[in-house]
């Protein structure tokens, strides 16, 4: 029969695991994004000097597991004198990662945007930094943005992942409470309901902004 007494007992360290990994999926994707636009923006380039590196980045981030690629930050930086702490470890193998992805999707908004659009810029007068800031890039994230949402779903759940260098974060408080109590499955299940209200959270919030904008088009 499941007890949950124990584990309930130790909720505040459930909250605070849980905010650890709120924190460090947000920190990803904020700097992820602005990451992915720089590949993206450089995949998308007529230059091959600049879109073949941004291809190849691409290419090898979404096929190294997210596990693979924190072990080698990790393990092996430190071989060829780059020592990190777990939590700059942490951050930066799930920025790397969610860059590539982000990038990814970047690229099909970018290939949306109406060349009509474009061409009023260039007429109006404006450089072609500021297209790609005022005009591609709004346009492009407004494309992506369900693309996007899940993309920052699956690193919320993603953050489950940095335990494994010692991070204080949402699934290594439900392992040590589970083994403190002898309950590893109600740990487990307590987690489980944690990470299902914070991705509905940002699903709920994703689809809010994603409403507002279909609003503002119909306007």
């Amino acid at each position: 029969m499941l007890d949950f007494s124990g584990a309930l007992n130790e909720f505040p360290l459930f909250l605070r695991g849980a905010w650890a990994s709120v924190v460090y999926a947000a920190g990803c994707l904020i700097l992820g994004f602005a990451l992915a636009v720089i590949i993206c923006r450089a995949r998308i380039s007529p230059s091959r000097l600049a879109s073949l590196p941004a291809r190849l980045y691409i290419n090898m981030v979404r096929a190294t597991p997210l596990l693979v690629v924190l072990l080698i930050v990790f393990n092996i930086l430190p071989f060829i004198g780059l020592e990190l702490s777990p939590q700059v470890s942490a951050l930066l193998s799930l920025t790397v990662c969610t860059a590539g992805y982000q990038a990814e999707i970047l690229r099909g908004g970018f290939a949306g945007v109406a060349e009509g659009q474009v061409e009023a810029g260039r007429v109006t007068g404006m450089s072609e930094r500021q297209i790609f800031l005022h005009i591609k890039l709004p346009q492009a994230f407004r494309l992506t943005l369900p693309a996007l949402v899940n993309e920052a779903t699956i690193m919320i759940k993603g953050t489950s992942l940095i335990s494994t260098v010692g991070i204080l974060e949402l699934t290594r408080v439900a392992q040590n409470v589970g083994n403190s109590h002898f309950r590893p499955l109600e740990a487990l299940l307590i987690a489980a309901v944690l990470y299902w209200l914070m991705t509905t959270a940002m699903t709920l919030a994703g689809d809010l902004l994603i409403s507002r904008y279909a609003r503002e088009k119909q306007s």
